[in-house]
């Protein structure tokens, strides 16, 4: 896999834009959404506007279908947002607007790296910065899962900075050639622990996922196609050709054993002892 950190990122050293950096990607940041909006396949839209708490850096949660995903929500926002970024191979244009924008590069599978990207999100937002960041770590393509699970980093680095997490969904339309783009109100981690936060987060995120079927018409899962819709998600997320599929599927999140898979070897066992009698 290429590596397209530099070698301050590659000894886990924590990005920091110096203010000189920081103006000059502020003032090309217009002509380079207009120019990465040329690039596009899809029409971005707007189903709502956010309204963030004042004086407080934003974390943007998007959810995460494909390639496409960091440009758009570039583009959705208002201002520039440094990116959140898993190291791979990458078509130099992509490269090239990653490091225009602003990013941290990390690898998801080393500690050492995702410990160094939380310090250098932290220094952002301590900064001022804004930053995106997708909780899910990975593609979701599932029909299943509105959200699959998420690690409670984001919430670690809202707590140490009072930043404010704004969720947004994305939803790719190809019969109108649409990225439908959804945003939640603000949400603090103050006052929750680490496991309430993220649950919190990751149940805003799904529900504003199905909002966005409702307004598309669809009111109940047995109106979705999911068959249509796996083959779609599926689409998108390979047709970026450099896309390292077995690494993704590595990043997936796997939490701690859920009560049903706990207690499932104990029924088991309740049931076969019953059964004996």
């Amino acid at each position: 896999m290429q590596v397209t950190s530099s070698q301050k990122e590659r000894n886990h050293q924590p990005f920091v834009e110096g203010r000189f950096a920081a103006a000059c990607r502020d003032l090309f940041h217009p002509i380079l959404m207009a120019m990465a909006r040329q690039t596009l396949k899809f029409r971005i839209v707007r189903d709502n506007d956010y309204q963030p708490l004042p004086d407080r850096p934003i974390l943007f949660a998007p959810n995460h279908y494909c390639g496409l995903d960091i440009t758009i929500v570039c583009n959705a926002i208002h201002g520039r947002a440094v990116i959140v970024a898993g190291k791979q191979s990458l078509f130099p244009v992509d490269e090239f607007f990653l490091r225009a924008n602003g990013v941290i590069f990390v690898d998801r599978l080393n500690r050492e790296d995702t410990a160094a990207c939380k310090r250098a999100m932290t220094a952002q937002l301590r900064a001022g910065k804004n930053v995106i960041l997708f909780p899910e770590g990975t593609s979701n393509v599932s029909d299943a899962l509105p959200m699959y699970p998420m690690k409670w980093g984001i919430i670690d680095v809202a707590q140490q900075t009072g930043a404010q997490i704004i969720p947004v969904i994305l939803r790719y339309d190809k019969l109108t050639s649409e990225c439908r783009v959804r945003f939640a109100a603000p949400m603090t981690a103050e006052h929750m622990t680490k496991a309430e936060g993220i649950e919190a987060l990751r149940d805003t995120m799904a529900t504003l996922r199905w909002e966005s079927f409702e307004a598309k018409g669809i009111h109940s899962r047995r109106e979705l196609n999911t068959a249509e819709e796996r083959r779609q998600n599926m689409e998108l997320l390979l047709s970026y050709r450099l896309l390292d599929y077995e690494t993704e599927k590595q990043v997936v999140f796997r939490p701690a054993p859920t009560e049903a898979e706990v207690f499932e070897p104990i029924i088991r066992a309740y049931s076969k002892m019953m059964g004996g009698k």
